[in-house]
């Protein structure tokens, strides 16, 4: 299944109608019931803040060591400090890099 990409234009957009709005949700509901994720295109978040988010990930995940990536790991709701979503999860069995996108 391929990740949907979905244009977020019709809620920035101001002459955007409530029919325009509502199909853009669906399309938002769909994939995070059918896929899970998705990619959000014509957001308005500047490409300089969206790269430096991705550089700073990039740097955590290769840079930071075990013990400040346990530091950060999901919390289990089960205990009453989290909610078993939010965190850092070591991914086993995957190879380096196979999460981006080729050119």
């Amino acid at each position: 299944m391929a990740l949907p990409i979905i244009d977020f234009s019709p809620f920035l957009d101001p002459a955007s109608t409530p029919a325009a709005k509502r199909t853009t949700a669906l399309e938002i509901d769909r994939a995070c019931r059918d896929v899970g994720f998705f990619y959000l295109s014509n957001h308005g978040i500047d490409a300089e803040i969206t790269q430096n988010m991705l550089d700073n990930a990039r740097r955590f995940f290769e840079k930071a060591s075990p013990e400040e990536k346990s530091g950060l790991a999901i919390k289990d709701a089960g205990n009453g400090i989290g909610d078993s979503s939010r965190g850092f999860q070591r991914v086993e069995g995957g190879m380096k890099g196979t999460h981006e996108v080729g050119d």
